[in-house]
Formats: C-alpha cells, sequence, structure tokens
C-alpha cells in the first residue's frame, strides 16, 4: 500500500466498535509508520557528522536539532589579557626587523572544544573560521605599534597604530580623537585543517620601551565545513 507521508499528510477517520475493519485500515497506517521511519531514519537522536570525534548521541532528536540550532556543535575560542607591557627592546631583538614578540599567556573566557594549550589554538575541526583580534594601547607622541596573526608561521593579517599619523601636536589630536589610546586589530575568514597553529605576535615601536597595552583579545569561531 501506497502511504501519504512524505508528500502529504494521511487522512484518517476514527473507527468506532461494531463497524468492520477490513485490512486495508491496519494496512494503511503501516504504511504510513513505515514511511515516516524511513524519511527518520534509524537512531535518529545519534548525531554522525560531528566537527571533528566521535558521534554524540543525544536524549533525543528534538535535542539534536536545537544543538544545532543553538550552535552548541560548534567550536568557538575566547581569550582575554588586560594590563602588560611590550618591551620595546625585546621586541626588536626576538624576531629581528619584525619587532615582534610571541603574546603572552591568554586568560581563557570560552573555549568550547579544547583548541587553546595556553599558549597557542590548534585547530581540531577543519573548516572555515572567523578569526578576530584587538589590542588597545596607552598613548605615545610617535612611533607605532602593531599585532599580527600567524597560521602555521605564515603572518595571515597585522594591524599597526601609528601614533605620528597625525599633525603637529600629535599627543593631543590622537588622545582626543582616538579615545586616548591606539589600537590594533584584525578580522579575517580562514579555512583551516585539523592541526593547524594560530598564535598572535606584538609589537612596540615607540618612543617608550615599556609600552603598555590596556586589553587584548582574541576569538575564533568555526563557522562550516568545506
Amino acid at each position: 500500500m501506497q502511504a501519504s507521508y512524505p508528500s502529504t499528510i494521511a487522512s484518517w477517520t476514527d473507527r468506532i466498535n461494531g463497524e468492520i475493519i477490513w485490512a486495508a485500515d491496519p494496512n494503511s497506517l503501516a504504511a504510513e509508520i513505515i514511511a515516516i521511519e524511513q524519511a527518520i531514519g534509524v537512531n535518529p537522536q545519534i548525531e554522525y557528522s560531528m566537527p571533528f570525534g566521535p558521534p554524540v548521541t543525544y536524549a533525543s532528536e528534538s535535542a539534536k536539532i536545537s544543538a544545532w540550532g543553538l550552535g552548541l556543535n560548534n567550536p568557538y575560542l575566547s581569550l582575554e589579557l588586560d594590563g602588560f607591557d611590550v618591551d620595546w627592546q625585546q621586541s626588536s631583538n626576538i624576531n629581528g626587523p619584525d619587532y615582534m614578540i610571541q603574546h603572552p599567556p591568554f586568560r581563557v573566557k570560552y573555549d568550547t572544544h579544547g583548541y587553546f594549550d595556553g599558549t597557542c589554538m590548534t585547530v581540531r575541526a577543519t573548516g572555515l573560521y572567523l578569526v578576530t583580534q584587538r589590542q588597545q594601547w596607552e598613548y605615545r607622541p610617535r612611533g607605532w605599534c602593531r599585532s599580527a596573526c600567524w597560521v602555521n608561521g605564515n603572518r595571515r593579517r597585522q594591524g599597526f597604530f601609528h601614533y605620528d599619523a597625525f599633525p603637529q601636536g600629535s599627543d593631543y589630536y590622537g588622545q582626543t580623537y582616538n579615545g586616548e589610546y591606539g589600537e590594533t586589530q584584525t578580522a579575517h575568514f580562514e579555512h583551516m585543517v585539523a592541526g593547524d597553529v594560530v598564535r598572535l605576535t606584538l609589537g612596540n615601536a615607540t618612543d617608550q620601551q615599556q609600552l603598555q597595552c590596556f586589553s587584548s583579545t582574541f576569538e575564533a569561531y568555526y563557522l562550516r565545513n568545506l
């Protein structure tokens, strides 16, 4: 017997005591049940296509759908660190002309899938990511500071803030129009594979050997598989 589902919803007229129940009646119900099971599949509460790792068993298919709808299966890393100094001499010597140093250890805000090892981010799920980083620096009359995002030792993005990009009296104008701080930031999409290592470096090329970074943040969010 041909089922109505999934192209349409089956219709049914309630039977009452005393009526004759024909074989077509239970057969039609069985056809609909089989059609539903074929459409949903076996063990619908199990998610086999996780971004990485083994299948996950949920309490129900509804719970599985809700987890995807809420983005709970997408890896997300959020790091932050406040109030630290970047030394000019150290940054100018450690990487030669790059004038960069490794970012000090972050404080973990969110790490839903264990990406951060205390120093770097190691990708666990191959796919497309949105990667952002931002720093706020103390203001100086001259020079520049910068930050860079690296993947497997290759610089992907970098942000500069030139304190002396303003006219005479740059200290006054810069503080007035930039909220009394310098700012570096980058944001980009990056296709990465499991095992890729992401790190940040910072640079100080101002007139002050110890340049304070008021705050620094880093975020990486898994968008989709490619």
